[in-house]
């Protein structure tokens, strides 16, 4: 960014400038990694959650950076750390109430449907996703999902989308969009926690 202005640029940023949203989530995300390295400690959570909390920090940034109010007194910095730490520790109490439940609930895959049949959990979920119908019912919410995707990305975020959907990785997406490696990875965190909140939504 040609600006030294912060406010300017959070200006920028909430319409839906993507210069302006690149350079506060480079400047920010250190924030994000704070506060899940502290929550990872805190909460005895394994690695293996890191990206789906990055990807909820990620969300978060990209919401103060839009709801963030020029008039309240108080630092974007501050702002930003408060609404990320808040969405981070909702997702992890989430996780947690999620594996309590699985714990308390869980049924074996072998386990018959019903005392006077042969049929195991296992194979009525088999049976479940080879039905026709159900195919169907699948392909249209992908579609459905498709077109509200393209709504919600940013035109750069959506060609990043379509050429991570061919299992490219973010170097060889650089190369073929002739941008740098860090503006990529940038861009495809960006495109995770859009995909979350629409996930969220339940498209």
């Amino acid at each position: 960014m040609e600006t030294n202005n912060e406010y300017e640029i959070i200006y920028l940023a909430q319409e839906a400038n993507e210069a302006a949203q690149e350079f506060l989530v480079e400047k920010y995300n250190y924030i994000i990694k704070i506060i899940i390295n502290k929550c990872l400690l805190n909460h005895n959570l394994i690695i293996n959650e890191y990206s789906e909390l990055y990807a909820e920090g990620m969300y978060a940034l990209l919401q103060a950076i839009l709801n963030y109010n020029f008039n309240q007194r108080v630092k974007f910095s501050t702002f930003a750390y408060l609404v990320i730490d808040r969405r981070i520790k909702k997702y992890i109490a989430k996780l947690q109430s999620k594996s309590n439940y699985l714990i308390n609930s869980s049924c074996s895959l072998d386990k018959l449907m019903f005392d006077n049949n042969k049929v195991s959990v296992m194979d009525a979920i088999k049976d479940l996703k080879n039905d026709p119908y159900t195919k169907m019912i699948n392909l249209e919410k992908v579609q459905i999902s498709s077109s509200i995707i393209k709504k919600t990305l940013s035109k750069l975020e959506y060609e990043v989308y379509l050429l991570m959907l061919k299992g490219y990785d973010y170097n060889k997406i650089a190369n073929i969009l002739s941008k740098n490696t860090k503006q990529i990875d940038n861009t495809i965190q960006r495109i995770k926690a859009k995909l979350k909140a629409l996930k969220a939504l339940e498209i």
